[in-house]
């Protein structure tokens, strides 16, 4: 198997952190493509099929180089269980998941040579003593992202579950009308298109003034 190239990716993750990837992705053939933003998803991993012998990693490019990676890791860790569970029928984020994704994650949060900062590495190790499917659950965490994502200040001070349903707020560069809150989710509708959304009740916003 030739081993593949993940140059690409360098410029979107953190400074010592490309060498790690590239050693756990070694064993599997995996195209990682850096997609545009999307409302619904930060990445997923679809797996190889007959048609196409490789398997498929895609992350937005919107995100701040310690939310990539930490999506990255998410989402080879799906490989991994992809690849040493074929067969079986578990749970997409269930016990096999949490412990693939808690174990190739840890290398990364204590290795020096990976310029994480420490709050947000300290808040890591903590989420990942009981991962959730989405880093976006854990309110601590995505506080610690947004403190190092490109938006301005004013979009990473509120988030949208503090805005009551059939305000208007501005989130990647759209403006929407938060609809009806779910459980970790709002449903919202893009004011544009008229086409509805499931954002992250964690999503950093900014409100649209009357």
């Amino acid at each position: 198997m030739l081993k593949q190239n993940y140059n690409h990716i360098k410029q979107y993750i953190p400074e010592g952190a490309l060498g790690y990837i590239q050693t756990i992705l070694e064993p599997y053939q995996v195209n990682i493509i850096v997609s545009n933003k999307r409302l619904s998803k930060y990445g997923d991993f679809r797996p190889s099929q007959a048609s196409d012998k490789e398997n498929k990693i895609t992350i937005n490019k919107d995100l701040n180089q310690y939310h990539f990676l930490v999506i990255l890791i998410h989402e080879i860790a799906h490989l991994y269980v992809h690849e040493h569970n074929k067969g079986k029928r578990i749970k997409p984020h269930g016990q096999e998941w949490k412990n693939m994704f808690k174990k190739l994650l840890i290398p990364v949060l204590l290795n020096p040579n990976v310029k994480i900062p420490e709050t947000l590495n300290q808040a890591l190790q903590e989420h990942i003593i009981n991962p959730k499917s989405s880093t976006s659950y854990d309110p601590t965490v995505s506080a610690e992202f947004r403190k190092y994502d490109k938006a301005s200040n004013t979009i990473n001070k509120i988030t949208l579950k503090d805005i009551s349903n059939g305000q208007k707020f501005i989130f990647r560069d759209r403006i929407f009308t938060k609809t009806k809150s779910n459980r970790t989710r709002t449903l919202c509708k893009e004011v544009n298109s008229g086409k509805s959304y499931l954002i992250h009740d964690s999503a950093g916003i900014e409100i649209v003034e009357k």
